[in-house]
């Protein structure tokens, strides 16, 4: 049967061909169960050359092969072949109850509630709500794609970076979130705090303003690090500063009219040199530098900037607007009292600036007296030549009393300046302005103080209260073995509520010094009465002094705020009270005056010397020079 020919060609007469059954499935010869694989070769003696090509691609090896691969069980196979794969004949569809599709039966679709369910005993969970969501037209997609311009993507850089954890680290310092400030409230809040706007909103900002952030944070870093590099680069970066802010005052030229209200505009240059001053009133001393630092020239130099170029740093922007005119109405209302000098915006533009008073702040006046608790709107000031008193809904007094007394305090300078009688016009005009600052604190302050002490104080602290009193605290064992004078202590139910209580009494006190001074030069140079302005001198001085104790009651409570900014604050307002009793020579309240003083001087130096004990509040340093303004000399009454 066997040639000796193995492989098929021209000059055999027969071919050898291997008949087998298939052990395995291969696709390409899965057709028949039996398969000749020579009849894929052709027929020998025909010519037909393919028989030698297919030959040589599938070989004999090839073939024993796929007979020695073993026969696959046929139990196995027969296994394979009767599994099926599952048919799902029916489907839960979106009508159907929650239940229902999770037990995969039918459901009724009776709604709210399937009544297969309750009939069955189960609680039925309802029926989905579905939205459905409509897609855009694809034509409108394909035109927005090809009019809208490509935008870039935006570039955080490594000093971006940088600078915003130096910030960050700043703030957390200086503002930490676990204590609640004792000191002015308003400045301190996250809302009207220029470093919290300049971390949490995107003011796109310009070159000056980032020059500030970077020296104010440079110096903080400096004061903690105590490092030579780092004291350097804080002193460059302050010195490029200002050489930045010089030029930016000197080039800066208003060319466009105030957006108050409108569409939001681009950070102009009067708002980066804004915040830049603001900045710089707030930036600690480097290590090795004096404790008095610059602040109060810098407002000084803001508010000049102002008086000149009108409010051009607004530019619509909601929350950095906010934060300058809160800074604004602080800051130089407390600079004008301290300079004795009113500021007067001449600008136009300012009548279109609305003053800002913010929510927490109606809250805290309304506890502390500033608002009656009725009061809902603000209205305007009755006339000097009103004989009616003012009305306790009315009453205002961050508008009567406080706004005011710059321009209170300038008048009686200017009336005491000079030699000889004063004209009739003069004394008119000076009489009907003392009368008008003598009715707010008989209509209008009194009545705030009996509020403030049902709604914001507690239970008041007294000498038998032993355990109320800290010996860790130099004024409390002050307080604890002189008790001669101050015999009760004010106690708050918040700690926000002490420091407007004492900015209260400091202006009443401001403005009855400056009473009983126009009294005395109207007494001394023309001659007059003592009550030729319509007011009793004794009992303005019975009230200041009345007032000045009040002050002193508040030190046990203040001085529990363990900062030095608290203490600064605390030892400016006893220095007030103590000018006052030494002009009214009252020498028993003067020497309690004295040796509080001492106490509080102590404790400054206690926590000055404590690490990275520094303050960099602008006002603390104002505050000291208004408490000067608090003297009289006491003749004529």
């Amino acid at each position: 049967m066997l040639n000796s020919t193995l492989e098929p060609s021209l000059y055999s007469r027969y071919t050898q061909y291997i008949r087998c059954r298939p052990r395995i499935v291969i696709d390409a010869y899965k057709l028949l169960p039996t398969w000749f694989l020579t009849n894929q070769l052709g027929q020998h003696g025909r010519g037909h050359h393919v028989a030698h090509s297919h030959c040589q691609c599938l070989p004999l090896a090839r073939l024993v092969y796929c007979a020695s691969v073993p026969l696959i069980d046929a139990e196995a196979k027969t296994m394979q072949q009767a599994k099926r794969k599952r048919v799902v004949l029916w489907k839960p569809t979106s009508d159907y109850c929650k239940t229902c599709r999770k037990r995969k039966i039918k459901c009724d679709g009776l709604r709210p509630y399937c009544q297969k369910c309750l009939r069955s005993g189960i609680t039925c969970e309802g029926y989905s709500s579905w939205e459905v969501a409509f897609r855009d037209n694809h034509s409108d997609k394909a035109l927005v794609r090809t009019t809208a311009e490509p935008q870039p993507e935006a570039m955080i850089t490594a000093e971006a970076v940088h600078r915003a954890q130096m910030l960050a680290a700043f703030i957390q310092d200086r503002y930490p979130a676990h204590k609640e400030s004792l000191g002015p409230y308003a400045p301190h809040t996250n809302e009207s705090s220029l470093l919290h706007v300049c971390a949490r909103v995107d003011i796109n900002s310009p070159p000056l303003l980032l020059q500030a952030i970077d020296t104010i944070c440079l110096a903080h870093l400096a004061g903690r690090s105590q490092e030579s590099r780092t004291i350097y680069a804080a002193s460059l970066s302050r010195g490029r500063l200002l050489a930045t802010l010089r030029s930016a005052v000197l080039a800066y030229q208003p060319s466009r009219p105030l957006p108050i209200r409108g569409p939001r505009a681009p950070p102009s240059n009067a708002q980066s040199i804004m915040m830049a001053i603001v900045l710089m009133s707030i930036t600690p001393s480097l290590p090795g530098e004096s404790t008095q630092r610059q602040s109060t020239v810098h407002l000084q130099g803001m508010l000049q900037f102002l008086i000149k170029y009108g409010p051009s740093f607004l530019t619509g922007h909601p929350e950095v607007d906010t934060a300058l005119i809160r800074q604004l109405q602080i800051q130089g209302n407390v600079l004008g009292i301290a300079r004795r000098r009113s500021v007067e915006y001449q600008n136009p533009e300012w009548a279109r600036v609305p003053r800002v008073f913010m929510q927490e702040d109606q809250a805290i006046y309304r506890e502390t007296g500033y608002l009656a608790s009725d009061n809902v709107t603000t209205s305007r000031w009755r006339q000097p030549t009103s004989v009616a008193a003012p009305s306790t809904v009315d009453r205002n007094l961050v508008r009567d009393l406080i706004v005011p007394t710059p321009k209170l305090l300038e008048s009686a300078d200017n009336f005491s300046k000079g030699h000889g009688p004063h004209s009739k016009h003069a004394l008119d005009a000076m009489s009907s302005e003392i009368r008008r600052a003598h009715d707010v604190p008989a209509f209008s302050v009194e009545p705030s103080f009996r509020d403030a002490e049902r709604l914001s104080h507690g239970p008041a602290v007294n000498c038998l209260n032993i355990d109320e009193f800290d010996t860790n605290i130099e004024e409390h064992v002050y307080l604890f073995i002189a008790p001669t004078i101050i015999t009760e202590h004010y106690r708050f139910t918040s700690p926000k509520y002490s420091y407007p209580s004492m900015a209260l009494r400091f202006a009443s006190i401001l403005t009855d010094c400056a009473i009983l001074q126009v009294i005395r030069c109207g007494v001394e140079r023309d001659g007059l009465a003592p009550d030729w302005a319509g007011v009793d001198g004794k009992e303005v001085e019975r009230r200041a002094r009345r007032i000045a104790l009040q002050i002193c009651q508040h030190v046990h409570y203040k001085s529990q705020r363990a900062t030095l900014t608290a203490a600064r604050f605390l030892r400016a307002y006893i220095t007030a009270a103590k000018n006052l009793f030494e002009s009214a020579e009252a020498e028993e309240e003067l020497e309690w005056c004295k040796g509080c003083l001492v106490a509080t001087s102590a404790r400054i130096t206690r926590l000055a010397m404590a690490s990275n004990a520094s303050s960099i509040c602008p006002m603390t340093e104002t505050y000291e020079l208004m408490a000067e303004g608090c003297r009289y000399v006491r003749r004529g009454f």
